[in-house]
């Protein structure tokens, strides 16, 4: 298959440019053509409840992974989403309360965000040119805590450890992976393209508490992890 991001540079399943006669295996998979779409009208989409994700591949070379040293060890938080209405359904109203939470306990100097000059930082910020110097940061990090969206899959696919937030938008049980943690109360996915009273109250029911607590769960069985390769190795 191919396709144009550099996301996909360095991925040896994936063709930008095919010779001619080339075998290739074309899979479109894009705005309006997601797998996990069953169909749709003008004010909402209708899930294919028989899609479960599946992690990708995301191929970094050495040198790339060195310019995200800045993030090693870092716990990478995402506060912001798209300027679209319905990925707004799925902002998070509780980020600054979870940080100033966070930073009485031991993981709160480990915090960092993505920096947008339009957006108000929230922790130390890092700065990145396009997406593939954020999947850069991201290979580095401890730790990622996000709404469902491009980085939750980016973690999967390198198998970062991810605390992914879910509201009414859409499910864990569709685009969630095994391999991370899910905060979701089981609430309708509704699949509103507009905003959605359900999807702001369900998001605004995941409580700051409840996700520290998620991460330092998360964070105290790496270091339980770390000290016990120790002792082995």
């Amino acid at each position: 298959m191919f396709y144009e991001p550099d996301v996909f540079d360095n991925n040896p399943r994936i063709c930008k440019t095919p010779k001619a006669g080339e075998k290739v295996v074309r899979i479109e998979n894009g705005p309006g053509k997601r797998p996990y779409i069953a169909g749709g009208d003008s004010k909402r989409w209708y899930w294919n409840t028989d899609f479960k994700a599946e992690p990708g591949e995301i191929y970094l070379l050495p040198h790339e992974l060195a310019g995200g040293e800045q993030s090693k060890g870092k716990i990478l938080i995402e506060p912001y989403v798209k300027d679209t209405s319905y990925s707004q359904n799925k902002e998070w109203p509780h980020w600054k309360e979870f940080v100033r939470l966070a930073k009485k306990t031991e993981i709160g100097d480990k915090l960092i965000q993505f920096d947008y000059e339009s957006k108000e930082k929230l922790v130390q910020g890092v700065k990145t040119k396009k997406f593939r110097s954020a999947l850069i940061n991201l290979a580095n990090v401890d730790m990622v805590i996000t709404v469902d969206g491009a980085l939750h899959h980016a973690a999967a696919a390198m198998n970062i450890p991810c605390v992914t937030l879910w509201g009414g938008l859409i499910n864990p049980l569709i685009l969630g992976y095994e391999n991370q943690v899910n905060i979701w109360h089981d609430v309708e996915s509704c699949g509103s393209k507009g905003k959605c009273s359900h999807c702001h109250e369900a998001m605004r029911n995941i409580t700051p508490e409840e996700v520290l607590n998620a991460a330092l769960a998360l964070r105290r069985a790496q270091v339980d992890q770390a000290t016990q390769n120790a002792l082995n190795g």
